[in-house]
């Protein structure tokens, strides 16, 4: 599916993430897991979703990669997003480039910022703005950065 311009869903995938929560492993995060349903990003499994543009959901996103901005009231999960993503919840990427905004972010990778109570990244090229920020560098309350490979 591709999508360009405004998306909105009703209710939207985001619903369906809540039974996902305890599946979901952060060493799918760090490296391509071939037994991951979620994150693994192996040429035998094609892109599902692209959304380029305005994302907008009433409990959430579950797509591949997003060009833009995704805001919704309840959670975000995907491969990469490229933009921002602000959710109330949790925002879940293996790649981000750009800013992800929830109580909760996980990341493979980012390059930009998370903000939010608990924000971790396995690789962080940028800034983590929250009570506990974690990334493969340090630990540290309030704000954590790295802006080394």
């Amino acid at each position: 599916k591709k999508s360009h311009g405004i998306n909105i869903q009703i209710p939207g995938q985001g619903f369906f993430q809540t039974f996902y929560i305890n599946k979901i492993h952060y060493s799918d995060f760090v490296k391509n897991n071939p037994n991951s349903e979620f994150f693994y990003s192996g040429d035998s499994i094609p892109q599902r979703a692209l959304h380029n543009g305005l994302l907008v959901s009433v409990f959430g996103t579950f797509t591949d990669q997003i060009n833009g901005l995704s805001v919704s009231s309840w959670m975000s999960m995907g491969r990469k997003i490229n933009g921002v993503s602000i959710n109330l919840l949790w925002n879940v990427y293996k790649e981000v480039n750009g800013l992800v905004i929830a109580l909760v972010n996980h990341a493979g990778t980012v390059n930009g910022a998370q903000v939010g109570i608990v924000n971790k990244s396995n690789n962080l090229r940028g800034v983590q703005i929250g009570l506990w920020n974690k990334n493969s560098k340090r630990s540290l309350p309030l704000i954590n950065r790295n802006f080394t490979k």
